[in-house]
Parts: structure tokens; C-alpha cells; sequence
């Protein structure tokens, strides 16, 4: 009996078994049960329409659940033909034989259905940041996959699981930020959206591959990797990709962009979908580009502005978050205004929400040129220039800047601008330069109580120049310090020096108020130069005494070729006016362009062969004049000497050049002669062995630069002025 009993319930569990197999393998394939399962599920959802060919009645182990299995059923819902391959329905069986059929899940296969019936599917999903954004961004497209949904009581969503393929998708983020042609795989779950393989297309610019992952516990949080190719993106397609985001006028320049794109990014939003953070970081590879710069960049230091900047092989790398930790590196290739060769560069960038700060090194082969220390780079030669800054509130903090090129060396230590780039402090310089190998910088400079600047040797050729340029801009302006200044050589033009040479002064808004210097040229020849202020008015007086002339001559052009003599400059001045008096004796003029330009007016043959030879001598020069915003008017300047007298008057006007200048020019013997003839003081004046005839010129000059015009008349008689002038000045060389 007991073995009847075992032996049934073997037979019953081994039926059971091979029937569970059976059914989980194969399933049980009927007809009798179409008609049944789509009623009962359109009373249960009107809005639901299925016709089945057939059913498999199937097991699922992992479910521990009986479900039901068809190919290619017809499927329509809220009048939306949904083309299914494969339909799964997981029912609670006992519900078949009751008139409401429980559905705990459905998983199908859906082939490719336009995104907009999709939308509508998706109505019956609980309220979430998905469904919002389904909703809300996605205009176009068409997906296909595997679905897998659970339901709550008439049928509605409670979970799902969605593996699919999406093609052809548009996504409207805003007016501005629009994405075509998308397709991506995606994985979707209650908690996560995995989307991969994406290739994409954003303003014709190919995405060509990435993938973003959507935690969607408690807040959205979003991660990715994008990966795109510029290709010769000029400066509109390059704002309206970035513009939204980076605010720059640099789209204002001609631009022609190329390069590799990547980058990482971390965002988290409520579940309403508002940015809480966010990090993002990108990098372009390979970068190729030109910028034709509509405002041409000056960089003090270099000969020629910037008008086109060229970067090849460059990296850029950016990292940007809401904390406002920001980094930017670039690194690569460059070259300004199409020179014949690229430099290296680096440049590193980093921001808080107070200070920007940036290391910069990148070698050099544009011209430099620094008037000041005269020296000079041509574009053959490379040099190296280091610079460590920060800018807070527009102000400029130069904590080390580092120019070297060879054993030529700038640096500079703790340079402070402000946001109008004025000079405000400085800890200190040093400056090391050569010329054709010959040392003709070595000095130092450093702000403490007092500017102190020190060393052994000053290249101040270019000085003359500074001094004449017309620059109104004072970047000084808040300097207020005592400055002393110790050079045991300074080297002027045409290879003469200056030896220790001490300056002392004051500076008051960045300029000399006060100051008191000496130098030695050679052999007991000083230099005295003193600034002061003029005890019955506000301006300053200027005296400068020279033994050696033609060193502080050389760079005006009139008095190219003076030689020897001594010098006495007085000049009187404010900011509006100034009066000066220029006097030279003992001097000779040898080649000189402005007295031969004279000469030649009145065709002085044996003058002219005495100014290319020998020289023409001069006992003195006299030139008095004044100057002001509008005009400079020369209000006399007279020479004379054994061979010739000049006197001459006239103006200058400073806006628009034009000159008008008039003068007389005798020959010493026929001056003399005149002078003789005066009686008592003639004899007394001039020996009476002097030669006979007189002759001489009278001149204009007029016109506006590079357009004057001379007209030049030949006299027998001397105005009355010209003979006082040359009475008055024989009276003082005798």
C-alpha cells in the first residue's frame, strides 16, 4: 500500500516536473483561450484593443509565475496600432476564470514606432523627471526595443525596464539648444537611464560618440562622455555653440576653428528639474586654428602689434563647476602675424569667486624691442617668456615675470596694476642685456621706502626719443616715492659714456618734481642737470649744463652733425606752457642735414665745402622759444661764427605740423665789414683790414610736412634788427 501511495506521488511530481519543463521550454500553444483573453482585457480597458493568432501558456521559473506568450499580435491602444513581435502577459491565472483578469507584467518586443505615439503611450506612467522630459523635449524620432512593464491595479505603471535602440531624434532643451538626427542605445529603470553609443548632430556639428547615465534616486543626477569633431568652424557657428555660455568679445574676430572634441560632465537637479551643481570638463585634441583679430592686440614689449594668432597641435583642456573652481589649460603651437615657424606655448588658468590666476610660459620669435634699455630682438632668435599674475577686481598682481633670451635676462618681482593698468608697486628688477655681444644693461631696481635703482652699466640711447614721444598716458600716476639712481656707466649715442652718474629726486604722481644729478664724460667734462620748482609761480625749472654737447643732440635732426662745444638748456614749465632757452658755444657743425638745407639757399660755395669737410665753426647758438598745446614758436634763434651768421623766427603748429619760419643769412666778411664802418665802435669792433662787399639772403620757409616750400631773395642791405643782433653779440665775444 505504502508503495502505491510513493509510487503515485513519484508519478504525480514526475508529471508535474516534465509538464513545468515542458511548459517553461515550450510552452502549451492553444487557440480556444484569443477570444476569452481579448474580451475580458477590453472590459477591463476600453481604451485597449488585442487579437491574438494563438497563445502559448508558459512557465516562468525565475517569476515563479504563469504567463502568457504570442508572436506578432495586432495591439491597439488609445487608437495607437503598437507593432509588437513579441508579446509576454503575466496574468494571475485564477483571474481567467473570474470576470476581471489581473495583469501583473507585460514584456514585448516593440519594432520601430514613431516617438510621437510613444509620447502618448508613456501618459500612464506615474509623475516623474522622465516623464517630463519625454514629454516636454523629445519632438521627433522612432524607437524600438524591449519593454518590460509592472502594473498596479487598472493597469497602471508602477515599474519598468526598457531596453531599446532610438533613431532619428530631435530634442528642443530650449529655443536656443537644439538637437537633430540623435540615436543612442538606452536602458531604462525605475532608479537609472543608461544611454550609449550616441551619435548626434547639435547646430551641424557631428557628435560621434558618448554616453550619459541618469540617476534618478531622490534628485537627477546626470554623467556622460561626449565626443565630437570641429571641422573649419568659423566665429558665428563657434557663438552660437558656446556664445550661451561663454560671454566674450572674441567673436567679434574672423575665426576659422578646427579640432576634437571630448568631454565629461556631472549636473544634479531637483526633481523639478533646477540645477543644484553641475562639473564639466573638456578637452579639444589636435587643434588647428586662425583668428584674423579685428582690434590688433599691443604687447608692450614686442616691435609689432598682433593682427592674426595661429594655434597648431594645441590641447585645451577646461573644468568648470558652479562652485566656481574653474581651471583652464591650453598647451601647443603658435604664431603671431604669420611669421615662418611655430613656438611652443602653455598657459594655465584657474578662477575662484574673488581671484583669477594664471601661469603662462611660451617661447618667442616675434621682434621684441625695448626703447628704454635699448635693446632689441629680431624675429631669427628665440627667446623664453615666464609669467606668473593674478587679477582680482580688474587689478593685475605680476608676482614674477621672467624674459630670457640667451644670457639676456628681464625680471621682475611683485608688479602691481590697477584696472586701469597704473603703475602701483613693484619689490623689484633686475636687467641683464647685451648688444653685438658687448654687456650694455646690468642694474637693478627695487621699491622700498625709497626707489632705488643701482648697477654698472645703462644703455640710455633710446632715452631721447622716450623723452620727445608725445604719449599723454601717465601709467605712474599714483607713484609718490623719493628715487635714487646710481649707474657707473651710461652709454649715449654714438659709443659715448657717461660715468657715475647719480640722480636724486622726487616723484610726485608719477613725475619728476624735484631732482639734482651729475656726471663725468672724460677728462674734468661734467654733466649737471637740476629740476626745480620757480619760487614766484607753479612751474618747474629745468636746467641742464653740458661740457659735450653733441651727446644729448644727436637724436634731433637739425643738429645732426654739431660736434664739440658746451650746452646750457633752461626751460620753464607747467602743464599747459613752457619757455626754454638753448645756448651752445664753441662748436662746429660737420655733415649736419638742417644747416646745409640753409646754406644752400643762399648757394655759399666756400661755406658748404667748409660743412662737408672740416666743419663750419660757430663761437654761439641761441635759440629761444616757446611751447604749448597748439603751437611751438621760435622766438629767435641766431649763430654766429668766423664763416656765417643765421638769425631766424617763426612757429610750429603742433596739430597740424604746418611750419612758417623766416631769417636772414650774412657771411662773416661782409658783417663785419657793416660793423666796421659804425663809427668809434666799428673800429673798436672789427679790424680795418677786413675784405670789401657786402652780400647776404633773406629766406621763408612754409608749408605743411614733407611740403615746403623756400622762396629766397638776395639783399645788399641789413635790417635794423639783425645788426642790433650782431652788435650785441660782437660786443659779448669780444
Amino acid at each position: 500500500m505504502k508503495k502505491f501511495f510513493l509510487s503515485t506521488i513519484l508519478i504525480i511530481l514526475s508529471i508535474m516536473t516534465f509538464l513545468t519543463i515542458y511548459l517553461t521550454i515550450n510552452g502549451y500553444e492553444t487557440k480556444k483561450l484569443n477570444n476569452i483573453i481579448s474580451k475580458k482585457i477590453n472590459q477591463n480597458q476600453p481604451d485597449l484593443d488585442i487579437k491574438f493568432s494563438s497563445i502559448k501558456i508558459k512557465i516562468d521559473i525565475k517569476k515563479t509565475a504563469i504567463f502568457l506568450t504570442t508572436n506578432n499580435p495586432d495591439i491597439i491602444y488609445q487608437n495607437i496600432s503598437l507593432p509588437l513581435s513579441k508579446l509576454n502577459i503575466y496574468i494571475d491565472f485564477p483571474s481567467l476564470l473570474k470576470s476581471k483578469i489581473k495583469i501583473h507584467i507585460i514584456n514585448f518586443d516593440l519594432e520601430k514606432i514613431n516617438i510621437i505615439n510613444f509620447k502618448k503611450l508613456i501618459t500612464r506612467i506615474k509623475p516623474s523627471n522622465f516623464k517630463s522630459f519625454i514629454l516636454n523635449n523629445i519632438r521627433e524620432g522612432e524607437i524600438e526595443g524591449i519593454f518590460n512593464l509592472e502594473f498596479e491595479e487598472e493597469l497602471k505603471v508602477k515599474g519598468y525596464n526598457i531596453d531599446a535602440k532610438v533613431e532619428n531624434l530631435d530634442l528642443n532643451f530650449s529655443d536656443k539648444i537644439k538637437i537633430k538626427d540623435t540615436s543612442f542605445n538606452i536602458v531604462v529603470d525605475n532608479k537609472e537611464i543608461f544611454i550609449n553609443s550616441i551619435k548626434s548632430n547639435f547646430k551641424n556639428i557631428p557628435i560621434t560618440t558618448g554616453e550619459i547615465r541618469i540617476n534618478r534616486i531622490d534628485d537627477f543626477k546626470i554623467s556622460g562622455i561626449i565626443d565630437s569633431k570641429f571641422n573649419k568652424i568659423n566665429e558665428k557657428k563657434l557663438q552660437s555653440l558656446i556664445g550661451n555660455f561663454f560671454k566674450s568679445n572674441i567673436f567679434e574676430n574672423k575665426i576659422n576653428f578646427s579640432g576634437n572634441f571630448s568631454s565629461k560632465f556631472n549636473a544634479t537637479f531637483t526633481n523639478s528639474l533646477e540645477l543644484k551643481n553641475y562639473d564639466l570638463s573638456l578637452e579639444v585634441n589636435k587643434i588647428d586654428s586662425e583668428i584674423k583679430l579685428v582690434n590688433n592686440i599691443i604687447i608692450p614689449i614686442f616691435k609689432n602689434d598682433i593682427e592674426v594668432i595661429n594655434l597648431d597641435k594645441t590641447q585645451l583642456k577646461l573644468d568648470i563647476n558652479n562652485k566656481n573652481n574653474n581651471k583652464f589649460i591650453i598647451e601647443g603651437e603658435y604664431k603671431f602675424n604669420n611669421i615662418d615657424t611655430y613656438e611652443k606655448f602653455k598657459i594655465i588658468n584657474t578662477n575662484d569667486k574673488s581671484k583669477s590666476n594664471y601661469i603662462i610660459n611660451l617661447d618667442n620669435k616675434n621682434a621684441v624691442e625695448i626703447e628704454i634699455i635699448n635693446y632689441q630682438k629680431s624675429v631669427d632668435v628665440s627667446s623664453n617668456i615666464s609669467l606668473v599674475l593674478s587679477v582680482v577686481n580688474n587689478k593685475i598682481n605680476i608676482n614674477k615675470f621672467d624674459y630670457r633670451e640667451g644670457k639676456n635676462l628681464i625680471s621682475i618681482k611683485g608688479l602691481k596694476l590697477d584696472k586701469n593698468k597704473n603703475f602701483k608697486e613693484l619689490k623689484s628688477a633686475i636687467i641683464k642685456t647685451y648688444d653685438n655681444k658687448k654687456e650694455n644693461n646690468n642694474f637693478s631696481l627695487t621699491f622700498s621706502d625709497k626707489i632705488l635703482v643701482k648697477g654698472t652699466k645703462f644703455d640710455a640711447t633710446k632715452i631721447i626719443n622716450l623723452i620727445n614721444s608725445k604719449s599723454k598716458k601717465n601709467y605712474f600716476k599714483k607713484i609718490n616715492k623719493e628715487i635714487e639712481v646710481d649707474f657707473k656707466s651710461v652709454f649715449i649715442k654714438n659709443n659715448d659714456q657717461l660715468n657715475n652718474l647719480n640722480l636724486y629726486g622726487n616723484l610726485t604722481g608719477g613725475k619728476l618734481t624735484k631732482m639734482l644729478g651729475k656726471g663725468e664724460f672724460f677728462d674734468n667734462k661734467f654733466l649737471d642737470i637740476s629740476l626745480k620748482k620757480d619760487p614766484d609761480s607753479s612751474k618747474k625749472i629745468l636746467e641742464i649744463f653740458s661740457d659735450v654737447a653733441d651727446p644729448l643732440l644727436t637724436e634731433y635732426k637739425f643738429f645732426k652733425g654739431v660736434k664739440n662745444g658746451n650746452l646750457l638748456f633752461e626751460s620753464k614749465y607747467d602743464k599747459l606752457n613752457s619757455s626754454a632757452n638753448l645756448k651752445m658755444e664753441n662748436f662746429k657743425v660737420q655733415d649736419a642735414p638742417g644747416f646745409a638745407k640753409l646754406l644752400s639757399l643762399a648757394d655759399f660755395g666756400g661755406v658748404a665745402d667748409l660743412l662737408s669737410g672740416e666743419g663750419i665753426r660757430f663761437k654761439v647758438l641761441d635759440i629761444k622759444f616757446t611751447n604749448n598745446k597748439d603751437i611751438m614758436r621760435i622766438e629767435e634763434l641766431y649763430a654766429v661764427g668766423p664763416s656765417i651768421s643765421i638769425l631766424i623766427d617763426g612757429y610750429i603748429d603742433n596739430k597740424s605740423g604746418l611750419t612758417s619760419l623766416r631769417g636772414t643769412m650774412v657771411p662773416a666778411k661782409d658783417l663785419n665789414k657793416l660793423i666796421s664802418k659804425i663809427p668809434v665802435l666799428g673800429k673798436i669792433l672789427v679790424p680795418t683790414e677786413i675784405g670789401e662787399g657786402m652780400f647776404g639772403v633773406s629766406f621763408k620757409i612754409k608749408g605743411m610736412p614733407g611740403k615746403l616750400k623756400t622762396t629766397v631773395n638776395p639783399i645788399k642791405t641789413l635790417t635794423p634788427r639783425f645788426i642790433t643782433k650782431a652788435l650785441e653779440k660782437s660786443k659779448k665775444t669780444k
